[in-house]
């Protein structure tokens, strides 16, 4: 049973999308069309998250 569920847990707290390192992901954030704002709190959010 817990083979079933274990993965399924572990999906909703990691996603299942393209994990990258700090570095590519701050690439990737200053390199959007968001505005100055919006990149800031991202990069914020990354740094909290790291």
């Amino acid at each position: 049973m817990a083979e079933f569920y274990i993965p399924r847990y572990i999906e909703k707290c990691y996603g299942t999308g393209a994990f990258v390192k700090k570095a590519e992901a701050e690439k990737i954030i200053n390199s959007s069309n968001y505005k100055a704002k919006i990149k800031q709190e991202m990069n914020a959010m990354l740094n909290c998250c790291m």
